[in-house]
């Protein structure tokens, strides 16, 4: 009886302990399976391609021939007033296709401006992989720079082909504006004299012109200055004036009186000129010519004249 009773306390032991390793086994079955699961999920598969990476595609030997879809072209700016305004970009657009039975690797734009560009700056592009059969649409950048004129201006472009069965120059017009502007001007250059025939020397005479602005844009704190030539002295008026704001189709009447010195040949006198305004951009630069009403002032002394005259 007592042995009888030994073995069924070994029999429950053994029974416990299998149990217990069984329950073990299943719990670490089940943790290995969840990590497994755990790593699975952050795996980047391994044919997986960067953004860095390049993509190589070998080639077959046969041809990509790439032509220019027919109607694509247009051109497209930035506030849809149908031309390329001062500092504006915009771009040209098309289609291509692939007519060939090859893939199309490596092909790009190749464009260039006529010489009414001046300020317009274009940037060629390369275009993707083309399967036969498949359409791409190209965009070519144009950018205006702040001093675009209005004019017309062609832009030419062509897509190069590795092979050479890319699309052949084509072109298409272009329309800049420019932004409007002041336009200062010079008008209705008088001389008057006091005597009413021509200038004599220590006699003052009137110098007078408009200042206009003919632009659409108004110039600001426009100052006229003014720059005599030597012989010359100024009796009225400034050499640097202040006109303040000149809004469009405003015009200023300025005077000055000068006079000539003894040394005074009777020439024209050339009386320099600067408008200048805020931007430094619209001003103006010239020469006004005070013309004497006779070619030369006699040296022939006269009874009033107050030089000696030697005895012989």
């Amino acid at each position: 009886m007592r042995i009888m009773k030994i073995y069924l306390v070994c029999l429950v032991m053994g029974l416990s302990a299998l149990f217990v390793d069984a329950h073990a086994a299943a719990r670490d079955r089940s943790s290995h399976k969840d990590r497994k699961h755990h790593n699975e999920k952050h795996v980047k598969p391994s044919n997986t391609t960067t953004a860095t990476e390049a993509i190589v595609v070998p080639d077959d030997g046969r041809p990509a021939i790439i032509n220019l879809v027919k109607g694509s072209v247009r051109f497209v700016d930035g506030n849809g007033n149908g031309t390329l305004d001062p500092n504006e970009k915009g771009k040209i657009v098309f289609k291509v296709k692939n007519d060939g039975t090859g893939m199309a690797i490596g092909c790009k734009t190749r464009t260039k401006l006529d010489a009414d560009a001046k300020d317009v700056k274009v940037e060629d592009v390369v275009l993707p992989m083309i399967p036969a059969g498949g359409v791409c649409e190209v965009e070519i950048p144009l950018t205006a720079g702040p001093d675009t004129q209005a004019k017309s201006f062609e832009v030419v472009y062509a897509v190069d082909e590795t092979r050479g069965f890319g699309i052949e120059e084509q072109y298409i017009v272009v329309t800049t504006t420019a932004i409007p502007s002041p336009s200062l001007s010079l008008s209705n250059i008088e001389v008057s004299t006091s005597n009413g025939r021509s200038i004599q020397r220590k006699e003052p005479f009137v110098l007078s012109f408009n200042v206009s602005n003919t632009g659409a844009q108004e110039a600001k704190d426009a100052v006229v200055h003014i720059t005599l030539p030597a012989g010359a002295a100024l009796m009225e008026g400034e050499f640097h004036t202040k006109l303040g704001t000149l809004k469009p189709n405003m015009c200023v009447v300025l005077s000055y009186k000068v006079v000539m010195n003894v040394n005074y040949d009777g020439g024209d006198i050339p009386v320099k000129v600067n408008v200048t305004e805020s931007s430094g951009r619209y001003g103006l630069s010239t020469t006004v010519n005070a013309k004497a009403t006779t070619s030369a002032v006699s040296t022939r002394p006269t009874r009033n004249d107050s030089r000696v005259i030697p005895r012989r």
